[in-house]
């Protein structure tokens, strides 16, 4: 079987994938709609932002944290809780 080597843009991509999916568990959320419809995204908007996380905009990532009650590291000011391809203990639900 060849060994396939993801870019960091797919690392990256499918790290906020999972940030996104743990915080929907620890709130309880197990769809996609659901999360939508706390945002006010549409389903199938949110679905294909997630598929490509470049099309999300600042605000609507915000929206995503603070709906998900996690810090966003965009918002920081020391550094970023994603780093290295791991989840930092920063991300804790408040």
């Amino acid at each position: 079987m060849p060994k396939i080597t993801l870019t960091e843009k797919a690392k990256n991509d499918e790290l906020l994938r999972r940030v996104i999916r743990m915080g929907m568990a620890r709130q309880g959320m197990s769809t996609v709609s659901q999360l939508a419809s706390r945002v006010g995204l549409g389903r199938s908007t949110l679905s294909a932002k997630l598929v490509d996380p470049d099309t999300f905009r600042l605000g609507e990532l915000r929206r995503i944290y603070k709906t998900l009650r996690m810090e966003c590291p965009i918002d920081r000011d020391d550094k970023l809780c994603l780093q290295s391809g791991n989840i930092s203990g920063d991300l804790s639900p408040e």
